[in-house]
């Protein structure tokens, strides 16, 4: 059984092993990609989440698409740089 800090820990090391890849290669590829949920930060209700189509990549950036706009234009896409980030797991 695998306590939430050692999985945090290994996904952190996995994580840093494709960065050092990546660096020596120059080469940035997508390492997962899917849908998830993302809890609004400018809400007035307490437990409004997004979902959101997320992108990770092998140098550690996190990229998410906004939801679309009333004109039909999807919103800006935003970046996080994991490195500079805290996660928390579950």
């Amino acid at each position: 059984f695998e306590s939430g800090t050692q999985r945090g820990e290994r996904v952190r090391m996995e994580v840093e092993a494709r960065m050092m890849q990546t660096r020596a290669s120059g080469v940035v590829t997508t390492t997962k990609e899917g849908y998830l949920l993302k809890k609004s930060t400018n809400s007035y209700r307490a437990n409004d989440w997004k979902r959101r189509y997320f992108r990770l990549d092998s140098a550690g950036n996190l990229t998410y698409q906004g939801s679309h706009k009333a004109n039909g234009k999807p919103e800006e896409q935003t970046t996080v740089l994991l490195l500079l980030s805290t996660i928390k797991l579950g």
